[in-house]
């Protein structure tokens, strides 16, 4: 939760300190914030697939499943981000990715508030074996 809420703060901090009149220091803290913020998410995220679907091995196919689409929209960004940075400017492109992480930064809190009621409706979950027993 605390990653998710990191993440937009570090890329607006970026957007708006990336002017030449500010000092380098304040986007490299912002880039650091970004970078532990999407460290905490990522990590988050590889701790919550193992515990969920702990059923016949599947977390091997949801962590594959995650990196696969990593991978895809790694590769996808880079066709579209220099135009956007180019027609926006730093500042509007930074923001506009800032307020898309502002989106999914409800997310944690969405799992954790609904995440009980999701994992027992799924095939897959571990949660399905402690309520069959």
């Amino acid at each position: 939760m605390i990653g998710g809420c990191l993440l937009p703060c570090s890329l607006f901090l970026y957007a708006w300190a990336s002017y030449y009149k500010v000092h380098w220091v304040v986007p490299v803290l912002a880039e650091a914030m970004f970078a532990c913020g999407n460290f905490m998410v990522f990590m988050a995220v590889v701790v919550y697939f193992s515990d969920v679907y702990t059923r016949h091995g599947v977390v091997a196919s949801a962590l594959a499943a995650n990196t696969l689409l990593r991978y895809i929209l790694a590769s996808v960004f880079p066709l579209f981000s220099v135009q956007m940075f180019q027609k926006l400017g730093v500042q509007w492109a930074a923001s506009l990715l800032g307020f898309l992480s502002i989106v999914l930064a409800c997310m944690p809190f969405v799992f954790y508030r609904w995440g009980p009621a999701l994992r027992k409706r799924s095939a897959y979950s571990g949660s399905m074996l402690q309520a069959e027993q």
